[in-house]
């Protein structure tokens, strides 16, 4: 019973992860390209 649980869980968790951190590691993404492409100019 606690696999069949966790089988339907553990799907939805990741999904909502994602939901949740895809607009943040992009977000992310932008600033450390921001970042690196300011030390770029500077050089």
């Amino acid at each position: 019973m606690a696999q069949v649980i966790i089988f339907f869980i553990v799907p939805h968790w990741l999904w909502i992860f994602w939901l949740l951190n895809g607009p943040a590691v992009l977000a992310m993404l932008f600033y450390f390209l921001q970042i690196w492409w300011q030390g770029i100019i500077l050089m």
